[in-house]
């Protein structure tokens, strides 16, 4: 008997580092088969890691287009929107002389500041601000503001759906032509910003 348990113990003791080693060898196995496919010139599985790759890259550079601060949505309306996506917008471009200009704006990619209320619950707020600038076809500046304040919005909560409204009131009528009006949108929380261009014509 003293000699049977001698000889079960050492193979019991060897059974998981043979079951180790085994683990091993197939893993190593499959590394040097997909070694030798990609230095074996296979086009087909190239072409498959090719493809991954650049699906992964598509994928990252989506996701950093989605994170960025930018427009989601930028068109001219008839009247004053009444909510986010409650607004008619506007067939063209042609506007009389003396007609409002009104922009509807979807901001996205923007941050939060950081408020409490006097409970002490947090609170978010979201803050913009807009310079514009109308120019000739030549692209020479006519008329320009900056820095123009719009309402800071305060929030229990991360609101996404958001819209600004901005409306540029003729108050001396423009003559007829063709401007183009360069819009910039500034996130005060982040300071980032981006640019609107939009072309417009006046006609009587």
């Amino acid at each position: 008997m003293k000699y049977t348990i001698l000889f079960v113990l050492p193979l019991v003791f060897l059974m998981p580092i043979a079951q180790t080693v085994s683990a091993e060898t197939n893993i190593m196995d499959k590394f040097t088969k997909a070694f030798q496919m990609l230095t074996s010139g296979d086009k087909h599985t190239m072409g498959n890691m090719t493809e991954m790759v650049d699906n992964k890259t598509n994928q990252l550079k989506s996701l950093i287009a989605e994170l960025k601060f930018r427009s989601g949505l930028d068109t001219y309306v008839n009247f004053e929107p009444q909510g986010y996506g409650i607004y008619q917008k506007k067939d063209s471009s042609i506007f009389k002389p003396g007609e409002d200009l009104i922009l509807y704006i979807e901001p996205k990619g923007y941050e939060y500041g950081t408020l409490f209320d006097e409970s002490g619950d947090k609170l978010h707020a979201i803050d913009f601000a807009v310079d514009f600038a109308i120019s000739d076809e030549n692209g020479s500046i006519l008329t320009s503001q900056q820095g123009i304040t719009l309402d800071e919005i305060v929030s229990h909560h991360k609101n996404k759906e958001l819209f600004i409204p901005f409306t540029i009131t003729q108050s001396s009528p423009f003559p007829d032509g063709n401007y183009i009006i360069t819009y910039i949108i500034h996130d005060k929380n982040s300071g980032a910003s981006f640019d609107i261009v939009k072309n417009i014509t006046i006609a009587s």
